[in-house]
This record gives structure tokens, sequence and C-alpha cells, in this order.
């Protein structure tokens, strides 16, 4: 293979929706489907949540309710397996919550091994149950997970991966128990990733946009937009020379038309 010149026409888009759930993030990426250069599509669903799509009846999905299963499809898209070759784009709906059952997996596991150890006798240090254990960020399964979207990432196609959004508060003192008091206003809106995971991610892809509800508070009619870069405590961003000037801080632009823009300002 030799060298081509690097334009946004033979780049694809690498780009995480995040935001509270009911915010139109897999209907947004589905539109992908509603562009020539972006169909077909294909999602890996792993949170049985694509009804908001159904009635489309273009979507093929394909249940990935393990990260095993996951993988697996992956390594058939690398490996050029036939059944997916046409694909366009990929979008995992979602990662948050793939993330979020391999920690509970690895707690299962961590749980059971932790009570046959104090069958045999051996003294543990206090497990008491899946959901304390649920609690660890786990090196294993973050480095997994990790490997997996990278993996996604440079698969030759379109890769969306959707993710619920995260709050953090931080703590600005103690009560009179010596209880945490934090702040009422949070310091960081993000993916919902382990710490580690969601630093590695937001590297990895070219556009973190945060999915919110706009209502009017006049004739209350709501409209989803989308926040392209850091405002805030809010961890979003786009990269790119002139595309982020053009689409602005604040968008409502459908997926075609984001790509389209894309092309038109950052194309050679």
């Amino acid at each position: 293979m030799s060298p081509s010149i690097v334009t946004a026409k033979n780049r694809r888009i690498k780009c995480m929706p995040f935001g509270p759930p009911n915010t139109s993030k897999t209907t947004w990426a589905c539109g992908a489907q509603d562009h020539p250069d972006m169909r077909p599509v294909l999602v890996a669903d792993s949170d049985d949540g694509l009804l908001s799509v159904a009635a489309r009846g273009d979507i093929a999905a394909e249940e990935c309710s393990t990260i095993a299963q996951y993988e697996a499809l992956l390594t058939k898209i690398a490996g050029g397996d036939p059944v997916y070759r046409d694909f366009k784009t990929l979008i995992t709906d979602s990662g948050s919550d793939l993330l979020d059952k391999a920690l509970r997996e690895e707690a299962a596991s961590g749980f059971l091994r932790a009570q046959e150890g104090e069958g045999r006798g051996r003294k543990l240090a206090s497990r008491t149950s899946q959901d304390e254990l649920y609690q660890r960020d786990y090196g294993i399964v973050t480095t997994r997970m990790k490997r997996l979207f990278d993996r996604a990432r440079s698969l030759p196609m379109h890769i969306i991966i959707t993710s619920l959004s995260a709050t953090h508060y931080p703590v600005i003192g103690k009560d009179k128990n010596g209880e945490d008091i934090l702040s009422p206003d949070p310091d960081s809106v993000h993916p919902l990733f382990t710490a580690r995971l969601g630093v590695n991610l937001r590297g990895l892809m070219d556009f973190v946009w945060y999915f919110y509800r706009d209502v009017n508070p006049d004739t209350k009619e709501t409209t989803f937009k989308f926040l392209t870069q850091e405002h805030g405590p809010y961890k979003a961003k786009t990269r790119g020379s002139k595309f982020p000037e053009a689409i602005g801080a604040v968008s409502s632009l459908s997926l075609p038309e984001v790509y389209d823009l894309l092309i038109q300002t950052e194309g050679a």
C-alpha cells in the first residue's frame, strides 16, 4: 500500500455522543444511514435500546450483550467477513453499557473467587458483596475495553460510540459526622466510563459531544442539541482546523449535515 494525501474525504468520523438518557444520541447516530458516504450502518447493540429507530426499517443491528460478543464482532469485521464487508459505519450503542456489563461480570467472578477462597479457609480482604467489588476500577476490564475501543477506532469505517453521561461533584469539606460535603456545582460532566478509560477514550475520538434537551419556556417545544466544545464542567471537544468554528459551540445539525460540513471545511 502506497502513501496517500490526507483529506477529510478519505478520513472516517470517530465520534462519541454522550449525555443523559432520552437525548436522541442513538437516533442522531443512526442518521448516518441517510448519507450515501456513511451507509449502510451496523449497530452493535448492547442495551436493547433501538426502539427509537425501529420504525426506520433500514438499520441493521447485532446483539453484543457481553464484551466477548463485541470482540468477536470486531474480529469478524477486521478479518473481512463478507457478511460485514459492505458496512460503512459501526455504531456501538452503548459503550458505557458495555463497560457496565463488563464490570459486573468481573465483580461476579471476583465475588465467587472470594467465596471459594473463604470456603478453603483463606483469610481475604473484606469483600462482602458484588456491589462492593463493582465500585473498584478493575484494571483488567479497563485495559480490555480500551483495547477493544481502540480496535474499533482503527477499522476502515465511520465509528460512533454512544455513552451516558456522568456528573462529578467535588468534596468541599466535612460535616460534623465526618462525612464529605459535596459542592452544589459539578466540576466535570463526562462520558460514563471509569476515570482512566474515559481519559483514554476522549483522546481516541475526534469528536466528543454532549447531547441535551433544550425546552422553550414559552412553547414547551423540545429541541435536541449538542455541545461541541468544552464549556465549564462539560468535557466536549472537536478536532479540526476550520470545522470547530464552522459547527459552533452548540449545534443541532443532523449527522449527515455534520459530515457534509466537515468535508466542506476541512476538505483539501
